[in-house]
């Protein structure tokens, strides 16, 4: 693996080698923090999870037309 520098030559190589397309690293990076975000939202001790996770609003403080909000 000496002679690619680029991970695009990298992917291209192991698309040709392999005669499929392979997932674009735009692609890879997308899945891996959705993956990364689920693991968080999932883990109430995790110091992020309230910044991914959105708490509903107590009855009564919000207005009519506010948006129901996903319990995690």
């Amino acid at each position: 693996m000496d002679g690619f520098k680029d991970p695009l030559q990298l992917l291209q190589a192991a698309q040709h080698i392999t005669r499929t397309e392979l997932p674009s690293m735009e692609d890879l990076y997308t899945q891996q923090c959705r993956k990364k975000a689920n693991m968080i939202i999932k883990d109430p001790n995790h110091s992020s999870h309230r910044l991914l996770c959105l708490e509903p609003t107590p009855a009564g403080s919000g207005t009519a037309s506010s948006p129901k909000q996903k319990d995690c």
